[in-house]
């Protein structure tokens, strides 16, 4: 069987994305996930709460 197996590539062209912030909880989840995120000590936790909190604000 080994010498069926063959290697391929694929090239990706883009790459689609959907972000969702917990859109579908109560406010208060929303909110502790927000605070739990905006108290991290990494960068990228810190901006995902900036990124929900301006969401919310909308």
């Amino acid at each position: 069987m080994l010498p069926r197996i063959q290697a391929f590539e694929i090239v990706i062209q883009t790459v689609e994305a959907l972000a969702k912030f917990s859109q579908e909880r109560p406010e208060a989840d929303r909110a502790a996930v927000i605070r739990a995120l905006a108290e991290s000590p990494r960068d990228e936790d810190r901006a995902l709460a900036a990124e929900m909190a301006a969401h919310y604000r909308q």
